[in-house]
């Protein structure tokens, strides 16, 4: 079955999507669904639609959430191609030592309950998914639906609005021409970097999330539910963990450690042995099926780590094109929100652009970041700054949100939820961004993530000693000129 144009293509317009994640996929489906757009799908990946055997793919289990579920539930059919492979979660817990902290989402009120619809997925999965319903509803042989995967954008000439692309196999490069260009490629994005290239005015950050991670595949043990999340702080020394369930009664475990506080040498081993004994000895929470295995995967792989992307703007009206998802606002995954607003991306472009006309990018590309960047920034800073560095400030913030929480369900009208919470209510990320600031958690995380992270890179670079020698002269200098320099603004303020 074709789902059709909801209008007749007349004059379509050539647009090329550069990247096929989530959001970008999404968008080409939208745009697809228009009937006004033939759309190329530029990926130097393999079209996961085509891959017999995903389990031999697996990537990393991410919550489907109110934003990306309502993104997703827009387009007629394209549920059913999402829900069959996920986990449906319904329940949620914290563990601190082990002691846990649980909250089932039967039993939260019904008002809130409508908001936290949530699914537990692999990002792969998704992506196959997407695909495969591009695949299913839009015929390759009509012209409106190219796919070009195993291809990577090199470039984009904003003087023909054309992008360079070349054939990873063949090697072979050619231009294809456009009318609209949506970046959606990633954290080094190509259709970022035209913009920058292109606009003085425009302001992109790049940065690591000062977090290194690794994640294994477990059976799942008997004291987590089959719909269970579990958040697992500290779970073993300078370790913090996320435990989530996977189809087939397995479970996703990650855990990472801060840069400046390292986990024991034991895990840094390549040593099966050493690390089963290490965790079986260390990790309280409860009891696993399986540490030979755990230790088998997670000497396997190298430590892994990403980025967070900070942008001021996401359009080019000179180069008609936009940027979203990761490329717009790539994060931590910390609170579990990156593809749920990829996919929100899609949408709301997809409205726009009705709302303007698809012959009016001057207004729906400004409308799109007047929308979107806010809830980007909201999501980066949300997910970098709800978590302290410092663990005994974390675990005040933990208990404190329980207690939010406890009264939130007797007095809804006068406290707010944790924000963790809110933000699995279905809010918005900017209202949430908001909550937090006015709680105080935004400004007081800030200031203690910043220093510990300038800190660690000033004595990383050698840019400070990490000598705790005598101060000398130069050192006695430099007081004496901090004092003079103190006492003359104070005597300048008072003139």
């Amino acid at each position: 079955m074709c789902l059709g144009a909801t209008r007749p293509i007349t004059d379509p317009k050539r647009a090329i999507v550069v990247g096929a994640g989530p959001g970008g996929l999404l968008a080409a489906i939208h745009l697809l669904r228009r009937g006004d757009y033939h759309v190329t799908i530029v990926d130097p990946g393999r079209d996961y639609a085509a891959v017999d055997d995903l389990a031999s793919h697996r990537s990393w289990m991410i919550g489907l959430a109110n934003h990306g579920i309502s993104a997703i539930r827009e387009v007629p059919g394209l549920w059913d191609y999402v829900a069959r492979i996920g986990v449906p979660l319904d329940a949620f817990s914290v563990y601190l030592g082990t002691k846990e902290m649980k909250q089932n989402l039967n039993d939260v009120p019904e008002e809130i309950k409508a908001g936290a619809e949530g699914y537990l997925v692999d990002r792969n999965y998704v992506v196959a998914a997407l695909a495969k319903f591009i695949g299913d509803e839009f015929s390759v042989g009509t012209g409106r639906y190219q796919p070009r995967y195993g291809s990577r954008a090199l470039y984009v000439d904003e003087r023909q609005q054309r992008v360079l692309v070349r054939n990873e196999h063949s090697e072979e490069e050619e231009y294809l021409g456009y009318d609209l260009l949506i970046g959606a490629d990633g954290i080094r994005s190509v259709v970022r970097n035209a913009i920058l290239l292109n606009h003085r005015d425009f302001e992109c950050r790049v940065d690591d999330i000062f977090n290194n991670f690794k994640a294994v595949h477990v059976r799942r043990p008997a004291a987590v539910g089959a719909g269970q999340m579990t958040v697992l702080p500290q779970s073993m020394p300078n370790l913090n963990g996320i435990a989530l369930p996977e189809k087939g009664d397995m479970l996703c475990l990650t855990f990472g450690y801060q840069l400046h506080e390292p986990c024991d040498n034991e895990l840094m081993s390549e040593d099966p042995k050493v690390v089963a004994k290490y965790v079986k000895e260390h990790f309280k929470a409860y009891e696993l099926v399986d540490y030979d295995d755990f230790a088998e995967q997670w000497c396997s792989q190298n430590w892994n780590n990403t980025g967070q992307v900070h942008c001021n703007t996401y359009h080019s009206s000179k180069l008609s094109c936009l940027i979203l998802g990761d490329a717009a606002h790539a994060t931590s995954p910390s609170i579990g929100m990156g593809m749920n607003t990829a996919l929100a991306d899609a949408s709301v472009l997809s409205r726009l652009i009705e709302e303007h006309g698809a012959d009016n990018p001057k207004a729906f590309l400004p409308a799109f970041s007047e929308e979107r960047v806010k809830e980007g920034q909201a999501l980066t800073d949300l997910a970098f700054y709800l978590f302290s560095f410092n663990t005994r400030q974390q675990v005040r913030y933990l208990v404190e949100g329980g207690v939010r929480n406890f009264l939130h369900k007797f007095f809804p009208s006068y406290i707010h939820p944790d924000p963790q919470a809110a933000i699995g209510m279905g809010k918005k990320l900017s209202e949430v961004y908001d909550m937090s600031k006015k709680m105080g958690i935004i400004d007081s995380v800030h200031d203690t993530n910043d220093k510990v992270r300038r800190d660690y890179w000033e004595k990383r670079w050698g840019m400070v000693s990490n000598k705790d020698e005598r101060m000398g002269t130069f050192g006695k200098v430099a007081v004496v000129s901090s004092i003079l320099a103190a006492s003359a603004g104070a005597i300048a303020a008072n003139l």
